[in-house]
């Protein structure tokens, strides 16, 4: 993984995270590939339900834990919600044609990313999310130092 410089920082209440995913969405109007990185109940697939919303995709969005890969597509966008959690190796995810989602121009939302580092270089928003108590939640927003 680049060197990361954190962009962004925010604690938040589950009643805030419409808000959130709003100021993500304006602070990084052109990027298209983002990674969620956190435990499990962080917030992330919450958070992406959001995002979808926000960018006109208001059918169901759910983790793809066991698909890898959901696909979201409306008039507006075309969004890939990626879980990589089961995924083993680098091989895999040239199976699954990973690059080929990375690099369709349409946005991608990639929980799990860790596996994946080596592709994503100076491209990727990196969101890193924590839940240090029931109802609240931590996010940090992080881009390649050398942007």
């Amino acid at each position: 993984m680049p060197d990361l410089k954190t962009v962004f920082e925010k604690e938040y209440g589950l009643k805030d995270v419409e808000n959130i995913a709003q100021s993500l969405l304006q602070s990084f109007p052109d990027s298209k590939i983002w990674t969620f990185t956190g435990e499990l109940g962080s917030g992330k697939t919450t958070l992406i339900r959001s995002l979808c919303g926000h960018l006109r995709y208001n059918e169901d969005v759910s983790s793809p834990t066991f698909a890898i890969v959901n696909e979201y597509a409306s008039a507006d966008v075309t969004i890939y919600h990626m879980d990589l959690y089961r995924i083993k190796n680098e091989d895999e995810l040239l199976q699954l044609g990973f690059e080929d989602y990375l690099y369709s121009g349409h946005f991608c939302f990639i929980e799990w990313p860790q596996i994946a580092q080596s592709f994503f270089d100076e491209i990727a928003i990196h969101l890193f999310l924590e839940a240090p108590e029931e109802n609240k939640r931590q996010i940090r927003a992080c881009v390649p130092a050398s942007s």
